[in-house]
């Protein structure tokens, strides 16, 4: 098993600094003259205690963020900066405005405008009912009942902002000229969380083929009764597609053996092929440390690009089992005990020995 990984990391002290140097001089001169008019007699500890208040909501915005501890530099900034007026939100929005952030936060996939007219669609909605006519003025309710009629190849399925019930399995096929489309409508506004109570591991079992999944958000943090999620998205089809989603708190809490785990699996064992992994986000997959999870896996043939993974308890991307003619691209790994493993072995088709 050849076990080579490659991590790419990326550093936002120098863009913030750029970014906040013409604000330095009015920050000081604010300071300046709130030291001249500060009563001396003002209380040391609470200063203190309300400094350390401030650096810590500083380090939440940077670990919410990007990911990642602050720098000290950019911390100490920061910091001073809050506690001499200037707001959170605009410490938050000059992080936004980074390559670093840009880059763990690609711009926005295809959405409804970008994917192509369809001859059949469906809309789902918090707000909907299952008995309903799945129009979009009569939505579906559940993803289980869009799944229930989005059976045929042209079809596309829009869901709109708010929290879904994951563990849906779906089995229909478009066709090269006629994909099946799953969009949420807001990128990572349709959430998908483990039911309260459970009854598989994955949280989307796509066993279709030419299906496109887009812009949702799969947390698995929120564990409910009943069995754990292990896989966030899973295909075993062939030519999906799997984009623009954000797969995070995953496996967090299982046994670490050999069953394993991935936050976005795309699989060879149903002789699937020719599957696509874009511009997703995915983090905090699995145990810390434990090898059998893995952030991105792929064994079969097609695309990984323009993924961001971090935080994952063995490799961010993990090519193994009959894993041949795959393209990675532009991925930002970091934070896993391993960046990239590209190998194959353990094989279920393929005659070769493990490479």
């Amino acid at each position: 098993q050849m076990k080579s990984s490659t991590m790419i990391a990326s550093n936002l002290r120098t863009n913030l600094t750029r970014a906040a140097a013409a604000a330095s001089l009015l920050l000081a001169a604010t300071a300046s003259a709130q030291a001249a008019t500060t009563p001396q007699s003002a209380a040391t500890g609470a200063s203190a205690t309300a400094a350390a208040s401030v650096q810590e909501q500083v380090r939440q915005l940077y670990l919410t963020l990007l990911g990642r501890e602050p720098d000290a530099g950019g911390l100490q900034y920061w910091t001073q900066a809050v506690s001499r007026g200037y707001s959170l939100a605009n410490v938050e929005a000059q992080i936004k405005s980074s390559p670093e952030y840009a880059k763990r936060n690609p711009g926005p996939v295809a959405g409804p405008g970008t994917i192509p007219a369809t001859p059949y669609n469906y809309y789902v909605s918090p707000t909907g009912s299952d008995t309903a006519a799945g129009t979009k003025a009569a939505p579906f309710k559940t993803l289980a009942r869009a799944a229930q009629a989005a059976t045929k190849a042209g079809t596309t399925v829009f869901v709109a902002p708010g929290t879904y019930a994951g563990g849906i399995r779906t089995t229909a096929s478009g066709t090269a000229s006629n994909r099946i489309y799953w969009v949420s409508t807001t990128k990572w506004g349709a959430k998908i969380v483990p039911p309260a109570n459970s009854t598989n591991k994955t949280a989307w079992d796509n066993r279709g083929n030419y299906v496109s999944i887009i812009g949702f958000d799969v947390d698995g943090s929120n564990i409910g009764k009943g069995t754990k999620w292990v896989l966030g998205i899973y295909t075993g089809g062939s030519y999906n597609v799997i984009e623009g989603n954000r797969v995070h708190h995953m496996a967090t809490t299982i046994p670490c053996n050999s069953a394993g785990g991935s936050a976005i699996g795309v699989d060879s064992y149903y002789k699937g092929v020719k599957g696509d992994v874009i511009g997703n986000v995915v983090h905090d997959i699995g145990p810390a440390g434990c090898t059998y999870v893995q952030g991105i896996y792929h064994s079969t043939s097609g695309t990984i690009k323009n993924n961001v993974v971090y935080r994952v308890g063995s490799a961010a991307i993990h090519l193994w089992h009959d894993a041949t003619d795959v393209q990675i691209v532009n991925n930002t790994v970091s934070s896993s005990v391993f960046g990239i493993i590209v190998g194959g072995g353990d094989f279920y088709f393929t005659k070769a020995g493990a490479n």
